[in-house]
């Protein structure tokens, strides 16, 4: 007659080290995620997505506890719950933006539990497949132990892709500045390449590509890192109009307040506003874009002023550096407020830029109807302000 069949206890906590490793990890990595990854739910406040955040991560170590408990609790299957369900709320948020990533991710998986069903279904024991043991209780209890041992190993699974998930999400955020980086970003910021030439970063070369943002209709069919894709051509042009030496990027992330974008000097990097770039009209975004390459080319401005010689000062295109080296040194952000509000109005850099994309949107425009006209190609694509 069959011995007693007992699932061993593989824990190497306690139940109470458990439920203390718990608080003590989803604390820890509560922290670090809301510094580098976190973004709210559409719709939801910031408030309301950290409630959300934090019921996913309590959700998953509820329900991980329950399978593992006082048969396989531990640290690594407390971490994994927490990644869980912090990847279960990273999917909901980030899944515009990484769905190619996300589904390689959730075939992965599948392909793994089924490698391992597979396994624990034609794993013999005492010599015997599954399907060859008479005993019906014997039977059964090995089924449920071999499904126990499969719901806690698909957790440290599930554990290990949500890991996984994250890394190149916050490695965007952490060494490009972004949510979403625009394919074609260069690694080479302070130079050009050797293969470079003025007419490969022109309107006219990259036509098919910036003539987009032109036309609404087209615009709103491009998906975020396309959008992304023709502003970084847009840059490329504006670097070989103002004939810097360095290149500019662009990146995608959650701005704060009521920033529509930022110039970052020091990274050469133009940050765009996650809402701004996914809603407002091609026209608003392309002024944006516009008016933070000319923050560009003023800082580029700056450092030459300082390297010139007094006389060199004098030339009329340093004009308003030193105007700007004042208000870089006590730059205003603006606030809530009528008087903070123009005081970040009125200085020169955020005049001589507005003005500036002011008047190359309608350039930008006026060429790419040009070459419209030029090419004589017979379709029935007019511009949106013609549609009516």
């Amino acid at each position: 007659m069959d011995k007693k069949i007992r699932m061993k206890d593989l824990s190497s906590i306690s139940p109470l080290e458990c439920i203390i490793e718990h608080i003590y990890w989803m604390f820890i990595i509560f922290i670090d995620y809301k510094i580098v990854m976190f973004l709210p739910l559409n719709g939801l406040s910031f408030e309301k997505s950290k409630q959300i955040m934090i019921l996913c991560m309590v959700g998953a170590s509820v329900v991980g506890t329950a399978i593992r408990w006082r048969k396989f609790m531990t640290t690594r299957g407390v971490l994994a719950d927490i990644m869980v369900g912090l990847g279960i709320y990273t999917i909901f948020v980030y899944k515009t933006y990484y769905s190619e990533w996300i589904k390689i991710l959730y075939i992965t998986f599948l392909i793994i539990s089924a490698i391992y069903m597979i396994f624990m279904v034609f794993r013999k024991s005492r010599g015997k497949f599954l399907f060859e043991i008479r005993n019906k209780y014997r039977r059964r209890v090995i089924i449920k132990i071999r499904m126990n041992r499969f719901l806690s190993t698909s957790g440290l699974i599930v554990g290990v892709l949500m890991t996984v998930l994250m890394v190149p999400i916050a490695y965007n955020r952490l060494i490009h500045g972004g949510i979403v980086v625009a394919d074609v970003m260069h690694s080479d910021t302070k130079g050009f390449d050797a293969n470079y030439t003025a007419n490969e970063w022109s309107l006219k070369y990259n036509f098919d590509s910036i003539s987009k943002i032109r036309f609404k209709s087209e615009w709103d069919l491009l998906s975020t890192k396309e959008k992304l894709n023709v502003l970084q051509d847009i840059c490329n042009c504006e670097t070989n109009y103002w004939g810097m030496d360095f290149r500019v990027t662009i990146v995608m992330d959650d701005l704060e307040g009521y920033t529509l974008g930022s110039y970052c000097d020091s990274d050469r990097r133009i940050t765009i506003d996650k809402q701004h770039l996914e809603n407002d009209n091609p026209e608003e975004i392309l002024d944006t874009v516009l008016h933070e390459m000319y923050h560009a080319w003023e800082c580029s401005l700056v450092r030459l002023y300082l390297d010139a010689s007094d006389s060199q000062k004098k030339m009329r295109v340093f004009q308003h550096c030193e105007e700007y080296i004042e208000e870089m040194m006590n730059y205003q952000d603006g606030g809530a407020d009528y008087e903070s509000h123009m005081s970040y109005f009125g200085q020169y850099m955020e005049r001589d830029s507005r003005a500036y994309a002011a008047a190359a949107v309608k350039d930008y425009y006026d060429e790419i109807d040009l070459i419209l006209a030029e090419q004589n190609k017979h379709n029935k694509r007019v511009p949106d302000d013609e549609d009516d």
